[in-house]
């Protein structure tokens, strides 16, 4: 039986679980009782993640440190392949002005500050997967 998932009450896009409920999580966007306040995942849209390392720093790093204080572990899912976030073949993603060599340093500075992994998901349906395994 599939647990039941705690969504974020902020989540603009959340994914459907056939058991969730809305909450207001101090970070991320899912978890679940056994993992409430220790274990948190943020989804982010390509579009999204290309938003947050460029503009909204400042934002991510306040969540970053609230995770941190909080002792509260928290992974990055992306809906969207590693190489098509790098490519920019994702909607919005021709638009971008940076390139794929700089986004790569900035993710893999986040990733070594912060000791935070990211999980490259080709889809809504694989995200799902991974978020119930991860929270099982």
């Amino acid at each position: 039986m599939e647990p039941l998932i705690y969504i974020d009450t902020r989540e603009q896009m959340p994914i459907e679980f056939t058991r969730s409920i809305n909450i207001k999580l101090i970070v991320g966007d899912y978890t679940t009782k056994k993992h409430f306040n220790k274990l948190h995942l943020e989804r982010k849209s390509p579009a999204d993640l290309y938003g947050t390392i460029l503009s909204g720093h400042k934002r991510f790093h306040k969540e970053l440190r609230r995770a941190f204080e909080n002792q509260i572990g928290l992974i990055m899912i992306i809906e969207c392949t590693e190489e098509k976030f790098y490519s920019m073949r994702w909607r919005g993603g021709k638009y971008c002005k940076v390139k794929p060599e700089t986004l790569k340093k900035i993710i893999e500075t986040i990733k070594e500050r912060y000791r935070l992994n990211f999980i490259w998901c080709s889809n809504r349906k694989k995200m799902k997967f991974v978020i119930l395994k991860l929270l099982k």
